[in-house]
């Protein structure tokens, strides 16, 4: 789980808020700029984005922009300057190497440059008090910088009848998640857990005692996000 040691201050206070000290005005004229991390697809070689995640953003009063791969500090500087705020998308693995492990299954399929670009990048977006938003991939990046592991293989390290593999539509509902009491998600949703659910740890999920660096890049099997 998370240890909260790279957590900015505001994420820390007890309604779950996030304040910032950065001055940030936007008239009606300047909507904000949400810089999206690019899907890629090996095979076609090339970048593409799924119109959910744009329409998501333009719903919600904002303008996204798909950003490029890049691992030069100077561009990922620049582009943490330019955007307002950062959606962390959907994709390829999380590379193992990241939250302490080796890759055990044929079924990991990573992509080096995404997690050595998006490592960095979310560091400096923490450094500048910048909001940001993890979905699928995303979000799994965000858990394992906060100190958190994964599931490599789902089926083969936690069998259950549970469908983890969302196919379109994205928009239904595919299982139930238990939402920790007291959380800020929790209080975010306004959700009550059921008291039969609550105290129920997982043990497989273990505290790292510190971030890994990112891995060096590799090839990847497929581009679909999750």
């Amino acid at each position: 789980m998370p240890d909260g040691s790279h957590k900015p201050d505001g994420l820390n206070k007890p309604d779950g808020s996030h304040t910032s000290d950065r001055p940030h005005k936007l008239d009606g004229a300047h909507k904000p700029l949400i810089g999206v991390l690019a899907l890629v697809d090996l095979r076609r070689d090339s970048y593409w984005m799924l119109p959910a995640y744009f329409n998501g953003i333009q719903q919600a009063g904002g303008l996204p922009i798909m950003l490029p791969i890049t691992t030069d500090p100077t561009d990922l500087k620049q582009l943490c300057d330019l955007c307002d705020g950062f959606l962390f998308t959907g994709g390829q693995d999380v590379h193992p190497n990241l939250y302490g492990e080796e890759r055990l299954y044929e079924s990991v399929d990573s992509f080096g440059p995404r997690d050595s670009m998006e490592w960095p990048l979310l560091e400096m977006i923490l450094e500048k008090d910048k909001p940001y938003l993890g979905i699928c991939r995303g979000l799994q990046l965000l858990n394992v910088y906060f100190g958190g592991s994964l599931y490599q293989d789902i089926p083969s390290q936690y069998p259950s009848d549970v469908e983890h593999k969302q196919r379109p539509p994205y928009d239904r509902a595919i299982h139930e998640v238990l939402i920790e009491e007291g959380s800020p998600l929790q209080k975010l949703l306004k959700a009550k857990m059921p008291a039969s659910l609550q105290n129920n740890p997982n043990p497989e999920i273990v505290v790292l005692p510190q971030k890994k660096t990112a891995p060096e890049p590799e090839t990847s099997k497929s581009s679909e996000p999750d």
